[in-house]
């Protein structure tokens, strides 16, 4: 190598900016290193041998090699394959390593020895030479700490280095991708409400297509992000299952049979992670099926954002010749010639990225094929390849969310063109055929008016039929299918609950927002703590734990304001979780909710039809005293201060009463759901 090349080695700068040197010896004999360098030997032979590139192994995977020797050392102290005095040290430099104090000292090119064995003895030696010195010894000295036989015992490169290459990609993923992925699909998503209102036209195969929302847009790069994550969420399952314990071909020679368990188990207390020992060794260090599984899945994810970014771009091109119907932040000068010129820099970095990120996974597919008979042996490459496509699009994500879409804004030119839009008139087709509508947008084409105008005097629709069709924000939404939804009330000891068990019998989907109620306040949730915040931790049964419901109601029923609080927290969440739970039907199925205070609190909006569950006064009053056991004062009592039986029954759609035998009020019950059926037109 010529002397100029040492700028491209860290080994050989270290070597050539100290004259002071000292002799370190491996298996094939002495070699010389300079006196500063941590590493060895070996890791010398590897630096003369391996002069191709500037590129080393990420950070984030000395970490895990540094991560994986450190619980190695505790381990075999344990099973006393290695002293603790030694093991102790041992501890200690490989928690130094996995923290970044000798990163200078990991100076072996990617390019290298397939199993990365020359990454994995650099490790080793800059381990053993630190423990040597932590124990008062000289560097070098084998015989006190040997990078073999105590920082490498129970491994092999083989199982190591597969192993790290999981470990760093899984804390990459966790740590910075998935977290950058979250922030970038919340500020879409936040988009997508914010232009929810925002009439568009869209466009399919680059030209004119019916109407959409720009929030509809947005909403489609949020759900690209989120499908995204869930995709990488079941790599990181597959990545969790590691080489460790194969050594040297797959057999664990040299190993003791609870070595990889006992060592994963280590790491996933100090760092979180879920690491299981693979269940085939032979497949774990054969083959790199995971990380090409990954790596794949990263590229989905690079194409995904390649769409996201590329229609940012388009939407924001102009401002006076492109489409311009968003305006993208401007973050810069766009041209070195054209004074005033913005362009999209952010969206284009991250398509650079993207391209980057998608030859990334070509390399790591192309490795993969390597694997011959026991072993893959292209190992590094592969590592280098995963590893900087998940830190490249982290910062992308990142970037792109904050100094992109966080700034967007809608222009005003997508609603004004809607209506000059010729994909209007498949609005008109339902009403007057397809033919007579596609004449329409060909004469509106031809002579430069609009679709409206044209149909006013050739469709022969009304003109308030017209405006009904042609209203683009209809055109945005399916024609919603036939639903039901009956909101079941009634006064004190009605019989809301049987008629409710009536209804789920004939196939409906049944709520009692009491359920609810108690389901809100057994525990931890939004709603829970607003209660507590208003009310104070004595009412609950136990910190954190379910709200005793008699001591709440002892202090509301005795002060209407209180109540009027209470009410006010509680039922926005009441309807917000009953219509979460009715929007779960089937297509079809009616959907019922059993509210006792349907009317008083004017939640009849919010069904299609309102029922009220009514009995005999005197049947109502017995049924109070027995279930309560109250006297009939108090019964009485309790009935006069709710909303009178025909007041509901004036308010309400049907009535159901449940006067007699339960017999008889199934039949009512049947009759009035069956009716109500026909009139939603469901089957």
């Amino acid at each position: 190598m010529r002397r100029d090349d040492a700028t491209r080695c860290p080994a050989l700068e270290i070597l050539m900016s100290n004259k002071r040197t000292r002799t370190e010896r491996d298996s094939m004999g002495e070699m010389r290193v300079s006196a500063d360098a941590y590493f060895g030997a070996s890791t010398q032979r590897a630096v003369l041998n391996f002069p191709i590139s500037n590129l080393r192994l990420q950070r984030s995977f000395i970490r895990a090699l540094g991560l994986i020797k450190h619980a190695a050392a505790a381990v075999n102290v344990k099973h006393g394959k290695v002293d603790a005095r030694v093991g102790r040290a041992v501890q200690r430099a490989a928690h130094e390593l996995a923290r970044g104090k000798f990163d200078k000292h990991m100076v072996v090119d990617v390019f290298q020895t397939g199993s990365g064995t020359s990454t994995n003895m650099n490790a080793n030696e800059v381990i053993a030479n630190r423990a040597i010195e932590l124990l008062g010894g000289k560097r070098g000295d084998r015989k006190l700490v040997h990078p073999n036989d105590h920082v490498n015992a129970g491994m092999s490169s083989n199982d190591a280095v597969p192993t790290a290459t999981h470990i760093a990609a899984l804390l990459e993923i966790n740590e910075n991708l998935l977290p950058a992925l979250g922030e970038l699909r919340n500020s879409l998503s936040a988009k997508a409400q914010q232009f929810a209102s925002v009439i568009k036209t869209g466009r399919t195969h680059l030209q004119d297509a019916t109407p959409v929302t720009l929030g509809q847009e947005f909403s489609g790069y949020a759900a690209q992000i989120e499908n995204g994550i869930a995709r990488l969420k079941h790599a990181q399952e597959r990545l969790s299952l590691v080489a460790l314990g194969g050594t040297a071909v797959g057999t664990g020679v040299n190993t003791r049979a609870d070595f990889p368990s006992a060592v994963l188990a280590e790491i996933n207390k100090r760092v979180g992670l879920n690491l299981k020992e693979a269940s085939n060794h032979f497949q774990a260090q054969s083959t790199l099926d995971e990380v090409a599984q990954c790596s794949g899945t990263l590229r989905t994810l690079a194409v995904s954002l390649y769409k996201i970014a590329n229609d940012i771009r388009l939407l924001g091109s102009g401002p006076r010749a492109g489409y311009g119907e968003l305006i993208v932040p401007e973050v810069q000068p766009g041209s070195s010639i054209m004074p005033g010129k913005v362009n999209p820099v952010i969206a284009e970095s991250l398509a650079q990225v993207v391209a980057q990120v998608i030859g990334n996974d070509a390399a790591v597919t192309f490795a993969a094929q390597a694997g011959n008979f026991e072993l893959n042996v292209m190992q590094p490459v592969a590592a280098f390849n995963l590893l900087q496509a998940i830190e490249l699009l982290a910062s992308a994500s990142r970037n792109f969310s904050r100094q992109c879409v966080v700034g967007i804004k809608a222009s005003e030119r997508g609603p004004q063109t809607v209506e000059q839009g010729l994909a209007l008139c498949t609005a008109l087709v339902p009403a007057i055929g397809y033919d007579t509508a596609a004449a329409i947008a060909k004469e509106a084409a031809k002579s430069g008016r609009t679709i409206r105008e044209v149909a006013a005097e050739r469709s022969g629709l009304s003109a308030d039929k017209l405006k009904d069709l042609l209203d683009p924000f209809k055109m945005t939404q399916p024609e919603p299918a036939p639903r039901l939804w009956i909101g079941v009330t009634g006064s004190i000891a009605c019989g809301k609950s049987a008629v409710g068990k009536m209804l789920e019998a004939l196939g409906a989907m049944v709520v009692d927002t009491d359920d609810l109620s108690h389901e809100l306040m057994a525990g931890a949730n939004p709603t829970y703590d607003a209660v507590i915040a208003r009310f104070g931790e004595d009412i609950a049964t136990a910190p954190g734990k379910e709200i005793d419901r008699k001591k709440l109601g002892s202090i509301v029923f005795k002060d209407e304001q209180a109540l009027r609080d209470l009410e006010a927290i509680m039922h926005p969440a009441i309807i917000a979780l009953m219509h979460k739970r009715l929007a779960a039907a089937r297509p079809g199925q009616p959907s019922v909710a059993l509210v006792p205070l349907l009317f008083e609190h004017r939640l009849q909006h919010c069904f299609d039809e309102v029922w009220t569950v009514a009995v005999d006064p005197q049947v109502q009053l017995e049924r109070l005293m027995r279930r309560n056991g109250l006297s009939e004062e108090e019964a009485r009592n309790r009935i006069a201060k709710q909303w009178s039986q025909e007041t509901k029954k004036k308010m309400a759609d049907r009535v159901i009463d449940n006067s007699g035998p339960l017999s008889e009020t199934r039949v009512l019950v049947t009759r009035r759901l069956a009716a109500s059926k026909r009139k939603a037109k469901l089957a």
